[in-house]
């Protein structure tokens, strides 16, 4: 504001060229400040999206590599006075045309491991996954056994590789194939 000695009343001036330029580079700064401010929040949205998938990613293939564990030791972990709940822990990790085979030799299976005093304990020494997504899923397995039977009670150390094939059903993983390899 500025005061007319004459008559003492204020004025308005005139906007001066220095008034425009710091107004507009005021608004360019406030523009770049805000289109960093989203550029941060974008990048930080990608980051955690990014984060957050591969932990679920993580999380399945540990799923994954827990039910091979746990299905090749079942089927190398096998005793004459505990074949039924032995056959029925197999069956209770299968699913599908597996399941139906396991089903199917039940009753014969478990003659067998009785008839010759069978008892087998094994472990999956070491698994990896091959591949995998979301419903289906890859494995192979190092397992190894200790075998003792009505022709050999000392027993008789047992090494097997397998390949299985795993599906996901409800979130729980469950196997649908298993191969012998060498």
């Amino acid at each position: 504001m500025e005061f007319d000695d004459a008559s003492g009343d204020a004025t308005e001036s005139a906007p001066t060229a220095a008034d425009g330029p710091s107004r507009g580079r005021w608004l360019a700064v406030m523009l770049v400040c805000v289109a960093l401010v989203i550029a941060g929040i974008a990048y930080g949205a990608v980051l955690f999206t990014s984060h957050r998938d591969a932990q679920a990613v993580d999380t399945r293939n540990a799923l994954v590599l827990s039910t091979t564990r746990e299905a090749a030791a079942d089927l190398v972990t096998l005793r004459h006075n505990s074949a039924d709940a032995d056959v029925q822990r197999i069956r209770n990790l299968s699913t599908g045309d597996f399941q139906n085979q396991i089903s199917d030799t039940t009753g014969s299976f478990s003659a067998i491991l009785t008839q010759g005093q069978v008892d087998s304990v094994g472990s999956a020494r070491q698994v990896a996954l091959v591949s995998a997504d979301d419903s289906k899923a890859t494995t192979i397995a190092a397992v190894t056994s200790t075998v003792k039977n009505s022709e050999t009670p000392e027993g008789q150390q047992r090494v097997y590789r397998m390949k299985l094939s795993l599906e996901n059903h409800g979130g729980r993983w469950l196997v649908s194939n298993v191969e012998f390899v060498s």
